[in-house]
């Protein structure tokens, strides 16, 4: 430990946690012997971000013999965290088509990417299409990979919106195929909108699930993020 004036001198360091209120109040002292050494304090503040924990840690005492990143790493330690791949510019995944057949198919995407430890959300369809937009847009942001239930195609074709001025380029399109004639117009939407020429899956997902992730994983190899 080195004390201001006196050079290198041995002790002990000890650390207390308390409560106040909401805030996380760690004090950390030294014990040196025929040494008064002051100690540190920090304020940490534990919060939920997005899908996952926000983590602030601010000095309230002390001139700094303690890093921020001690207290942290203290707490980041004793927590079951689990760190997320990653994926170099965001993923967009568009799984376009009816209601009934798309959510089966992104709802077990969404599993199989999640066994996998990438950082993944599902975004639903909506009205809103700029709503929508905005939600994929933050997920890759992050390096995240946005599994689409529905995506502009989608919101054109069937429901007769009106697509926006700029939008997230899906990565991998696919199509569910379905007995109703409006499907086949989709495929054209997908090439129209997107300029990419979608995967067509069966109504039954036992028969083209892997294919699905076959596609998934060429696009994501070819970003580095597989295997």
């Amino acid at each position: 430990m080195d004390r201001a004036g006196s050079g290198v001198v041995q002790g002990m360091r000890t650390v207390k946690v308390s409560k106040r209120g909401n805030v996380l109040v760690v004090r950390v002292g030294f014990r040196a012997q025929g040494a008064r050494v002051w100690g540190e304090e920090f304020e940490v503040t534990v919060g939920q971000w997005e899908r996952g924990v926000e983590l602030k840690v601010r000095r309230v005492k002390g001139i700094g013999r303690v890093p921020e990143d001690f207290i942290a790493g203290i707490i980041e330690s004793r927590l079951p965290l689990i760190r997320l791949r990653e994926v170099r510019g965001g993923l967009v995944i568009a799984i376009e088509g009816l209601s009934s057949t798309r959510s089966t198919y992104s709802e077990w995407l969404l599993e199989w990417l999640e066994s996998e430890m990438f950082d993944c959300e599902l975004v639903r369809w909506s009205p809103d299409v700029d709503a929508t937009v905005r939600g994929v847009e933050r997920i890759v942001r992050r390096g995240g990979v946005a599994v689409c239930d529905g995506y502009v195609a989608t919101a054109v074709t069937l429901e007769s919106c009106r697509a926006p001025r700029r939008f997230k380029l899906p990565d991998v399109v696919a199509v569910v195929a379905s007995a109703e004639k409006k499907w086949g117009r989709l495929v054209g939407a997908c090439m129209r909108l997107y300029g990419l020429s979608p995967l067509v899956l069966s109504e039954r997902i036992e028969s083209s699930r892997a294919e699905l992730k076959a596609a998934v994983m060429r696009t994501l190899a070819a970003r580095g993020s597989w295997p």
